[in-house]
């Protein structure tokens, strides 16, 4: 047995031994130093130049590594301006795997990152937007329109089918339920094939979803009562978009007539895009299960 004059005499992989560097994972440049009882020392590995130390990441670095590898440098990509629904300004980073990363987009100009709003945010969003929508009502300055405001609240509608209700349900993530008055109460969420609304005084918010996943005379005759009627029962967001279902329906076989009632309804939301915001969700490519 070996005596040890003293802990000098032992070589401890701390800051005696060199960092590991090269390709750590090639066996042929590095291996784990294997102990006398047939177990290895995960802390130090054997290349040709001798014993080396592997680094100990703390937390920070650790996140560092991540978002170097996913792209994201944090707060030196600026944040994404302009119409970020506009596929000719914007699109999603696309990585190697055929997967999008969901945090970025890149534009002209580079990458850029989405923001990612906190509650207190959201809050700031609504508070613009109720000023400016009640700001544009013009109404004068007394009881009976401070009354009426407190009636008008924002009101944002979806439609379309299942992927539409999912936004609608995303939506309502951001609404504390604390105040909700909802129809049906509670609301059924996922796989309710039916009509749901959700109004916040809070917020003077109105929310709407219907359930609508075949273009068809119903939707097309509501879009343009909108468009041609008078501003109070018009939403101020049309959030849509519905064309699976169409393309289930004896195996895509009523393409045409698709086609025909997409460009009914295009003339409608043209002149409710005048007046409105409205949004259409574009059918994602879909992949037939082996």
């Amino acid at each position: 047995m070996k005596i040890l004059k003293s802990t000098d005499d032992v070589e401890w992989p701390g800051e005696e031994l060199p960092l590991c560097t090269g390709n750590l994972l090639d066996k042929r440049e590095h291996h784990y130093s294997k102990e006398a009882n047939g177990s290895y020392d995960n802390t130090r590995l054997i290349s040709k130049s001798g014993s080396c130390q592997l680094i100990r990441y703390p937390f920070e670095q650790v996140v560092g590594c991540f978002d170097a590898l996913v792209g994201l440098p944090g707060e030196e990509l600026p944040l994404c301006t302009g119409n970020l629904l506009d596929k000719r300004q914007h699109h999603y980073a696309k990585e190697t795997d055929g997967s999008y990363d969901n945090s970025r987009l890149i534009s002209k100009s580079g990458s850029c990152r989405l923001m990612r709003y906190t509650f207190d945010q959201v809050v700031g969003c609504f508070d613009a937007l109720n000023e400016r929508h009640y700001s544009a009502r013009k109404f004068p300055n007394n009881l009976i329109s401070i009354n009426r405001r407190a009636q008008e609240n924002l009101h944002f509608v979806f439609i379309g089918d299942s992927r539409i209700r999912q936004q609608f349900i995303n939506f309502l993530k951001f609404i504390p339920d604390f105040d909700w008055q909802s129809e049906p109460s509670p609301l059924p969420y996922y796989g309710y094939q039916g009509d749901m609304e959700v109004i916040s005084d809070v917020f003077q918010l109105r929310l709407s979803f219907h359930w609508q996943p075949l273009i068809n005379d119903t939707i097309i005759n509501l879009v343009h009562q909108w468009a041609i009627g008078n501003e109070t029962g018009r939403p101020n967001l049309i959030f849509l978009g519905m064309a699976v279902w169409h393309m289930l329906q004896n195996q895509g076989a009523d393409f045409k007539l698709y086609k025909r009632k997409l460009t009914e309804l295009a003339a409608s939301l043209g002149q409710l895009a005048k007046v409105s915001q409205v949004i259409w969700l574009n059918q994602y490519p879909t992949v037939d299960s082996l």
